[in-house]
């Protein structure tokens, strides 16, 4: 050994005896000393003997560099967070109890990652940052690399583009305002200088002149920028390519990843976003959730301390998040299929209800088949209430309404079908009493019916007096006349009473020389012929009597006004 690493040895030998360590500061030269020790062992500067190795193993030396440590200690810290959470869901302000800024950390590492990929000739000068095999160590705890495109301002379809471009460029990422650019591009791809962009009518519709901006800037930089633009906006200038998908349409949306991807590798692809939807928006948005995660704990609270999550408008968390807008935003991620598996599972472990819509019918739908159970039928009279005060009446005109507006879910209109829903009550019930009307003419071979017939719980004679009125007016429809008349449905009923009543008004007029009948002082026979006078009055204004039957009254002498004996 030569005399002067005798003599640094001697120090550090001297340091640990009275520290029980190595662990000396990075401005003496004891830690370069130890640091060349280091080097050499891994044969990157100088050599060490083995006996040399032995002694500063019995002082405790630790052969990894501080920087090595300093990494071990924070990858620790991020272990322990995944293997409690399930995810390095950190925002960049995470800090542990222990005074670890883990969130600051992985931004690091992330960054570091980048610079890997977009400059792979300088990999020697980024391994001091993070290696390969630090690489491998935090993908096996979940790290997501590429979080810088999934904001929370980032839409679906922004995701669904950037999974699959990811998976031809790995450098893709999102480009923000404070990037080279000066402006944000959804998708930005260093390796080949490629932007691409999203553009949504809501979002886009007045913003053209924005957006010929953002092309001009990217055709100055030498970016060729693709635009994915949904129908209803206009074209627009100066960029590389444009196609125009349906809003909203999954497969459209597919079809124009694939046709970028061609354009970008000369390769065909297949991008199934029906089939890979949930998985790939569910893994993306859980990297942008640490906010999500803090409202839950909110709710997680009140559900152990009052049994239930009651969220009531002006409700807001500690941090001032209005908890009613929330949970209303959860309830139509939910509907649109856009929420994670993790947080309905969580959500409805508290007992939050995700569809309050669908549970309302559902409830009501209970009540129904209750009804159907206790009367074998589901005829719902409109003021029909449920002993617990459900309207069950109202609902089910509401559901009829609904239906013939075509805003009935499928899935419900089949299970009240399926209950014997009517969706036209008053067509069913017509059709009903016609096959009642068939019946009763079968058994007495007429339909001559006495005064308020029921049959077979059918108003019968009712009903057909209904018919004979509308074809006094003139107002019964054609197809119900031949249905009717080929049963020998005799219209006017009393065609011979009529005449018999005329004959005695006809005879009181040639033996009077009127037809005003006093109102006092008249015999039962004058009072009959009164009421039936006053009758004919009454029909006439309502368009009642035929054109035959008015003439013969006129002609003795039928005044059309009220009568003074009236």
């Amino acid at each position: 050994m030569t005399g002067t690493w005798e003599q640094h040895y001697a120090e550090a030998k001297a340091y640990y005896e009275q520290n029980g360590h190595l662990e000396v500061s990075c401005h003496s030269s004891l830690y370069v000393w130890l640091s060349e020790q280091r080097y050499a062992r891994r044969g990157k500067r100088g050599t060490l003997t083995g006996e040399q190795i032995a002694l500063l193993d019995n002082l405790g030396m630790r052969w990894e560099s501080r920087r090595d440590v300093t990494w071990q200690w924070y990858y620790a810290h991020a272990r322990t967070y995944y293997e409690v959470h399930g995810s390095l869901n950190i925002p960049v302000s995470y800090v542990t109890e222990d005074g670890c800024s883990l969130g600051r950390w992985l931004v690091r590492q992330r960054k570091a990652y980048r610079e890997l990929l977009c400059y792979p000739s300088r990999e020697k000068k980024h391994q001091m940052l993070l290696r390969r095999e630090e690489i491998d160590l935090l993908e096996a705890i979940g790290m997501q690399w590429d979080v810088t495109g999934l904001g929370k301002h980032t839409s679906v379809p922004e995701m669904l583009i950037y999974h699959y471009v990811h998976v031809y460029f790995p450098d893709a990422r999102k480009l923000s305002r404070g990037d080279f650019l000066g402006m944000e591009i959804d998708i930005y791809i260093p390796s080949i200088k490629t932007g691409i962009e999203y553009d949504g009518v809501a979002w886009h519709k007045s913003k053209s002149s924005l957006e010929e901006e953002k092309n001009a800037k990217c055709l100055e930089h030498g970016i060729q920028l693709f635009r994915i633009r949904e129908q209803g906006l206009d074209p627009v200038r100066n960029c590389a390519y444009q196609l125009f998908v349906k809003p909203g349409n999954l497969q459209d949306l597919g079809q124009a990843i694939e046709t970028v991807l061609l354009k970008l590798t000369g390769k065909r692809c297949c991008c199934n976003i029906e089939k890979e939807y949930e998985k790939i928006v569910s893994e993306k948005q859980a990297y942008s959730s640490y906010a999500w995660d803090q409202v839950y704990e909110t709710l997680l609270i009140m559900y152990e301390t009052e049994g239930a999550v009651n969220i009531r408008e002006g409700m807001y968390d500690a941090s001032g998040r209005n908890l009613y807008y929330w949970m209303a935003k959860q309830r139509k991620d939910y509907q649109r299929g856009h929420m994670p598996q993790r947080h309905i599972k969580k959500l409805q472990q508290i007992g939050v209800v995700l569809d309050p819509q669908n549970d309302a019918w559902e409830k009501y739908y209970e009540r129904a088949v209750t009804y159907v159970h206790e009367t074998g039928a589901l005829d719902v009279p409109a003021w029909y209430e449920t002993a617990d005060g459900a309207a069950l009446g109202k609902w089910i005109s509401h559901q009829r309404e609904a239906y013939r507006m075509g805003k009935l879910g499928e899935q419900w209109s089949v299970k009240l079908e399926q209950l014997g829903m009517q969706w036209n009550p008053m067509e069913a019930s017509e059709q009903r009493k016609r096959e009642t009307l068939m019946r009763y003419y079968g058994e007495f071979g007429h339909i001559q019916m006495p005064m308020h017939t029921e049959y077979e719980g059918v108003h019968l004679w009712e009903w057909l007096q209904g018919k004979k009125k509308k074809w006094v007016q003139g107002q019964l429809p054609e197809e119900e006349q031949i249905f009717l008349e080929q049963y020998g449905i005799v219209w006017q009923s009393f065609p011979e009473k009529w005449a018999q009543a005329y004959e005695k008004a006809k005879q009181y007029y040639e033996e009077k020389g009127t037809l005003f009948i006093p109102k006092y002082n008249i015999s039962k026979e004058e009072q009959s012929l009164k009421n039936w006078l006053y009758r004919q009055r009454s029909k006439y204004r309502r368009n009642q009597l035929t054109k035959e039957q008015i003439q013969q009254l006129e002609r003795i002498g039928m005044w059309w006004g009220q009568s003074k004996g009236d």
